[in-house]
């Protein structure tokens, strides 16, 4: 498991939102975070962008 900090955009917006979450790769890392703004947020999934992805900490 490691650490990576993930920031998404959303199309419909310009605003970015970013996460530092517990994955085992980058793609899990990336759907965690997409996830978490899915609930919390009006984005649907469909119109999250990832903009980066940088792994912290093993």
């Amino acid at each position: 498991m490691s650490q990576y900090y993930v920031i998404v955009r959303c199309k419909l917006m310009t605003s970015s939102y970013h996460r530092t979450v517990e994955a085992d790769n980058i793609d899990q890392a990336i759907e965690k975070t997409k996830d978490m703004i899915q609930e919390n947020l009006v984005c649907d999934r469909e119109s999250l962008v990832t903009e980066a992805v940088m792994k912290i900490k093993n």
